[in-house]
């Protein structure tokens, strides 16, 4: 995903964004925990960029991206 351009989309847009992001996080963290490492890491880079979206769903993906980490800490 091109962070720059993510940047310049409209509040509205961002929002959608975040609820494709949490949906997609959820069913990847359980279906491919392989490709859950790629994904959460680059989710956890789009944050900020989508920062402006909803402040429910982005604290949502807050929590998953951070849940997901201390699960990943906790299995080393």
């Amino acid at each position: 995903m091109d962070r720059a351009r993510l940047a310049t989309i409209s509040r509205d847009a961002k929002t959608v964004k975040l609820a494709d992001l949490i949906h997609n996080a959820v069913n990847i963290i359980r279906y491919d925990p392989d490709f859950a490492k790629v994904f959460m890491s680059e989710m956890d880079g789009l944050l900020n960029v989508l920062a402006e979206g909803d402040s429910t769903l982005l604290e949502t993906a807050l929590r998953i991206v951070n849940d997901y980490k201390e699960r990943v800490i906790n299995r080393l």
